[in-house]
């Protein structure tokens, strides 16, 4: 709203400001590595869902950036190798897609995919083939390019939203004690 920025920290330091931030003393620690594992969950339904995992480095990991490109050439969007081999080539799936997930002390990148059952062998070839690709090919300055102006409008359109901008300032104070503007 049009409030003076002055008065919205007067107001909340009158609520906060006896709040003694520096005796939480909490960090958070990474937790410890699982043994990998496959767990499957039989129901009387057709679509069935796969979630594949790893742990990454956390939010202050020097490589965020380079796997933010790698997942956006990966998994994330409709033009992404995983969206156009296993959907738009091969029909197989319902949807399809990687995301990153970055916390204070670790993170997450995931594959997720949604598909009739019957399906199950051939889309779990096809998406380990699509990972031993990505892991043996090099990738063109076009790919690059292309992936990093994709990942730029896409931080641009998110942070358009009031909610998602709170958030991310949020995120930048929590995770790492400064405002990443």
């Amino acid at each position: 709203g049009n409030l003076p920025h002055s008065k919205v920290i007067n107001t909340a330091e009158r609520f906060t400001g006896d709040i003694d931030v520096s005796s939480n003393g909490y960090k958070r620690s990474k937790p410890d590595l699982v043994e990998p594992s496959k767990l499957g969950i039989k129901k009387p339904i057709q679509q069935s869902h796969f979630l594949l995992g790893r742990r990454i480095g956390g939010i202050d990991d020097g490589e965020r950036y380079r796997l933010a490109l790698i997942n956006v050439l990966f998994g994330d969007g409709m033009s992404s190798r995983l969206y156009q081999s296993l959907r738009e080539k091969n029909g197989l799936t319902y949807n399809i897609y990687s995301s990153i997930h970055l916390y204070s002390d670790c993170g997450t990148f995931y594959i997720y995919a949604g598909f009739d059952r019957a399906k199950k062998r051939r889309i779990e070839r096809l998406i380990y083939r699509e990972i031993e690709k990505l892991g043996n090919m090099k990738l063109t300055k076009v790919e690059i390019s292309r992936a990093k102006e994709q990942l730029k409008s896409g931080i641009i359109m998110e942070m358009e939203g009031l909610t998602e901008r709170m958030a991310s300032l949020a995120k930048s104070e929590f995770y790492l004690g400064k405002r990443e503007e």
